[in-house]
């Protein structure tokens, strides 16, 4: 159903989050996952390992660093 789709997920290194990342990875999307540090990136990839899976630091209530992570991976 969501074969080739791309998604993206805020607060995906959360409980929530981090279990709708698994659930649409199984449902063959590609999830762009959005963490707040560095840390929560490395701890989310590393239980989550997947090739559909990309990892972005960003933080919502920073537009300019929002802005930035996003256009490096979406343009």
């Amino acid at each position: 159903m969501f074969i080739g789709e791309r998604i993206l997920i805020s607060g995906a290194a959360g409980g929530l989050g981090f279990a709708l990342s698994e659930a649409l990875l199984d449902a063959g999307a590609n999830v762009i996952g959005l963490v707040k540090t560095k840390t929560d990136a490395a701890t989310f990839q590393q239980k989550l390992e997947h090739p559909n899976l990309r990892v972005l630091v960003a933080d919502l209530g920073d537009t300019d660093m929002l802005t930035d992570a996003l256009s490096a991976e979406i343009f």
